[in-house]
Parts: C-alpha cells; sequence; structure tokens
C-alpha cells in the first residue's frame, strides 16, 4: 500500500494520526520509551508490516543539485528502534553515522556510474579480480578527498557460500571492503562502513553501531543500512557534498523521533538527472550483509 503525498502532509501536519496507541491495543505500533527495554521493544516491533508512503521533499538546494525524499515507510518506528537499542534514545545523536554514509554515496556518484552494470574500472590495471579492483577504485576516489579515515581493507567472503545463502533473483556480490575510523569533520566521531558491491551495480553500505570493532559476515546488534546504486556524475564540490549529506542525516533523524518511521528512500540528482538513488534501512537484530533493492516503494525517475 502506498499513500499519497496528500495523505502524508496530513499524517506529518498531524501526529496524531501515527502516536502511540495505547497499550491495550496490540494492533498498532507503539512509542518506545527506554533503551533499557530491549527485549520489549523486539518483541513489539518485530513482524509488523510497514506502508509506503509518497513525502517527495526537497531537503536542500544548491545550484542545480538537489537532495530529495521520495518516500518513506511507517509503521514501526524501527528507525528510533535502533537508535534507542543501541543506547541513543535521541537519533540525532546518530546522525552522524548516516551523514558519513551519505558522504560516501556522494564519493560513489562522483566517480562511478551503476547504470551499467560492470566491475569498477581502475585505470592502468588488466587481468584484475573484481575484489581488489573494488579497494583500488575507492583508494583512488578519496585521494583527493578531505574525508579522513584510519584505512580501507578488503573483507574476504566464500563466493559459494554468499550464493548459497542470498536471497533467490538476487544478484551476486562481488566485492566487499571495509572503511575503518570514518572521522566527522565537525564533532571527530569515528565510524566503521562495510560496502558491498553487486554485480547489478548496487552497492549496500553497512553502518553497525558497535563503537568500534569489524563486521564480517553478521553480527548480532543493531544497525542502519543504505543502499543505493549511482546514475550520472555529481559535480558537487567536496563541501557541497558534505552539506547534502548533513541536511539528508538531520531529516532523517527529525523524522525518525517525530513519526513511525522505517526505511526512507529517495535520490540525490543535478539538472533534473538522478546522481543516485538511496534507502536508508533499520536492522534491530540479525544485522546481515544481503541485497537491498532501492525501489520497494516503487520507482522515482517521476519525482525528478
Amino acid at each position: 500500500m502506498i499513500l499519497p503525498r496528500s495523505c502524508v502532509a496530513a499524517i506529518l501536519a498531524c501526529r496524531a494520526v501515527f502516536a502511540a496507541p495505547a497499550a491495550s491495543d496490540p494492533g498498532t505500533a507503539i512509542e518506545i520509551s527506554s533503551a533499557n527495554d530491549a527485549n520489549l521493544v523486539l518483541r513489539t516491533l518485530d513482524g509488523r508490516a510497514s506502508i509506503c508512503a509518497v513525502l517527495d521533499r526537497t531537503v536542500r538546494t544548491i545550484g542545480t543539485s538537489r537532495a530529495t525524499i521520495a518516500y518513506i515507510t511507517l509503521g514501526n518506528s524501527f528507525a528510533r528502534g535502533v537508535c534507542q537499542l543501541t543506547g541513543y534514545p535521541n537519533c540525532g545523536d546518530l546522525a552522524y553515522v548516516i551523514q558519513a554514509g551519505f558522504t560516501l554515496l556522494y564519493i560513489a556518484a562522483a566517480h562511478y556510474s551503476g547504470s551499467i552494470p560492470e566491475t569498477l574500472h581502475v585505470p592502468g590495471k588488466r587481468a584484475i579480480d573484481a575484489q581488489e579492483a573494488y579497494l583500488l577504485w575507492w583508494q583512488l576516489s578519496l585521494l583527493n578527498n578531505t574525508i579522513s579515515y584510519d584505512a580501507i581493507t578488503s573483507i574476504p567472503f566464500d563466493i559459494t557460500e554468499e550464493n548459497l545463502t542470498k536471497r533467490e533473483g538476487d544478484p551476486n556480490l562481488i566485492a566487499r571492503v571495509q572503511f575503518s575510523g570514518l572521522v566527522h569533520p565537525e564533532t571527530g566521531s569515528k565510524v566503521n562502513v562495510v560496502a558491498n558491491h553487486f554485480e547489478d551495480g548496487m552497492t549496500v553500505l553497512h553502518l553497525p553501531i558497535d563503537k568500534g570493532g569489524n563486521l564480517s559476515k553478521r553480527v548480532d546488534g543493531a544497525g542502519f543500512k543504505i543502499s543505493f546504486t549511482t546514475r550520472e556524475k555529481s559535480l558537487l564540490s567536496t563541501a557541497h557534498q558534505s552539506e547534502m549529506s548533513y541536511y539528508y542525516a538531520t531529516q532523517w533523524a527529525t523524522l525518525a523521533m517525530q513519526y513511525t518511521l522505517d526505511d526512507m528512500i529517495g535520490f540525490a540528482e543535478t539538472d533534473r538527472s538522478a546522481n543516485f538513488y538511496y534507502r536508508i534501512i533499520p536492522e534491530l537484530r540479525g544485522f546481515g550483509t544481503n541485497y537491498e533493492s532501492v525501489d520497494i516503494c516503487g520507482g522515482m525517475a517521476g519525482y525528478l
């Protein structure tokens, strides 16, 4: 079910439509009140369905470039649930994690178009496997960027195991790398990010809220993913990339705290052509590295 934009406007104008029900009403979503009630939160949120809703909101414009939220999925407060389960009652305190993810999206969009499924090209390299190519591509892409990090490393994986465990119809994983210690430019906070690149050009970033450590195959705790695919190359400066990323992150945090937000879905564009499409995905547990589509609520080209 997809709610039209007019209905969403009414929802956002009147919070009571999606406010917490009384405890006696087991059929609707609840407000999460305590970061310490982890088991209660998980029992309440597991298995509930989300509703796709059209938002079509521009969160920031710089020149001819726009940052847009096309859809949100509502009903479970999964986004806020992840914040609270990981010890952050205010999702604004985790906005830097989402901002770090979007910074990588903009860097990717400045160097690569995923509209043609292929292994990323590394100039001057022949007969190089996809894993090494992807690592070198990121290293080259970050050379002239001001983003600070500790290391970028490949994470080995068993392709046979990945193919056996992936969902039917999902594309194959071709590369996996980890960015260790990405530094927020203002707060100095660090975050680790894992990028999984698939053969159709889609990438899924994994942002575990684990206060350090590595992500190999799966971790038990909660976290966020950002699934994205790039299109036309973005020409924004590094400073403007950071600014756009900040606005995406703060809008996400606001929606997460005020409404029953699950996923946030949208795109970045320049001159009415998409630079990338994205989807922010909260996961309460079983934080896996599987493929995730960006278009669960439908196509977005009509909103450009």
